[in-house]
């Protein structure tokens, strides 16, 4: 794990830059929200497990945090979930119940009476917050929740508007056009079920976003996206005209391995703590 940042003043970012190869970086962040009742959005790779832990615990006592909000149950989010929740004995687990269903909660056993089921178009309250439950516009897995703090006008939005980017940054500005090409590439790999599906009823469901009109996009793959929405939901609408990912096959792969091995082994490719 990367230093915190923040993104508003009570919300934190706990970031960490997966190394993707010749992609460069996959962001795979997590938030802090620091408020009268502590709340986690996502819990990080399940290869850092123990720095996610160490992360959230520099910033809290793990005893005072009270929720911890999961998008999805795949590993890149859910990867601390079982020692999170075994080390903060007071908090609650908002998760879909597809997540539930496919494992999300890591073992449910004990752990039934502090879940709570996040449906798209209701909402929950967790301390002084409120949050409204949306379905985000793409995703890769059918257990996916996005969240919006009414508070702070922030959309968690899992997946959705992230990407690759070929260094570790911050800011989005540090990134210039490279964000929405990674962005564009990722999305269309992440959800390659985009251009099967009818563009009118893909854009109702982007327009969801548009409604919300979040002041802050915070995906689970982005640095923070800041007075972008409109920008970012006109990106999105136009993907199913775009070509699918080109991904490496085989061949490909191959390559690629006999060049690292020809080299001396991998490249270091860890980010700056």
């Amino acid at each position: 794990m990367e230093a915190a940042y923040p993104s508003h003043d009570d919300i934190l970012v706990l970031p960490h830059h997966e190394p993707a190869g010749a992609f460069g970086f996959l962001p795979c962040h997590s938030y802090l929200i620091k408020g009268r009742e502590p709340i986690l959005v996502d819990t990080g790779i399940i290869t850092e497990t123990e720095s996610m832990v160490d992360a959230v615990r520099r910033q809290i006592d793990l005893e005072d945090l009270r929720w911890i909000f999961l998008t999805h149950e795949d590993l890149d989010h859910a990867g601390a979930v079982a020692p999170l929740m075994q080390a903060a004995p007071d908090a609650r687990l908002v998760l879909s119940f597809l997540a539930l269903s496919k494992g999300g909660a890591g073992e449910a056993g004990g752990l039934m009476d502090r879940l709570v089921i996040a449906t798209p178009g209701q909402s929950l309250v967790a301390g002084d917050r409120r949050f409204g439950v949306i379905r985000p516009p793409v995703y890769d897995s059918s257990a996916t929740v996005a969240f919006f703090d009414d508070e702070t006008r922030t959309l968690f939005s899992a997946d959705a508007f992230g990407g690759v980017v070929p260094r570790v940054a911050t800011d989005i500005e540090e990134l210039g056009t490279a964000y929405e090409e990674g962005c564009a590439m990722f999305t269309l790999a992440n959800s390659v079920w985009i251009h099967d599906v009818d563009p009118a009823r893909l854009a109702r469901s982007i327009d969801v976003v548009r409604t919300l009109a979040p002041d802050t996009v915070l995906s689970a793959h982005a640095v923070p996206l800041r007075g972008r929405t409109a920008a970012l939901c006109d990106q999105l609408q136009a993907m199913p005209a775009m070509p699918p990912a080109e991904l490496p096959d085989n061949a490909a792969f191959q390559a690629t391995v006999a060049q690292m091995k020809a080299a001396g082994g991998p490249p270091s490719e860890e980010p700056p703590a």
